[in-house]
């Protein structure tokens, strides 16, 4: 039986997934837009979905860190690299702009 304060006998906190839900939909929401900005900045790709890419991005960051509690040798910083440099950055050389050609992406995200 749950009593009153969100505890059961044990003590322990109740589990309310609704508020997992709403926090994963409010992070992707701001991630999404941060991603957006840094798209329409140059600083990442214009051909990946924002929405998709806050999605993906805090699924490997979760995931890195489950990993990293199992084992500390896990590298999330080179993990988070490798995920910027291959799905993030725009190719060197490549821009939005016709007739542009000043290489984009230098910058990580800040």
């Amino acid at each position: 039986m749950i009593r009153g304060g969100g505890r059961n006998r044990a003590g322990s906190v109740r589990f309310r997934p609704h508020r997992v839900t709403e926090r994963y939909e409010r992070l992707r929401k701001q991630v999404g837009e941060y991603l957006s900005g840094a798209q329409r900045e140059g600083r990442i790709r214009a051909d990946r979905d924002p929405g998709q890419a806050a999605a993906v991005l805090l699924a490997l960051l979760d995931g890195l860190q489950i990993q990293w509690l199992y084992n500390r040798d896990v590298d999330m910083i080179a993990a988070f690299d490798a995920f910027y440099e291959t799905w993030l950055t725009p190719p060197v050389g490549v821009t939005d702009e016709p007739g542009d050609t000043q290489p984009q992406g230098a910058e990580k995200l800040k």
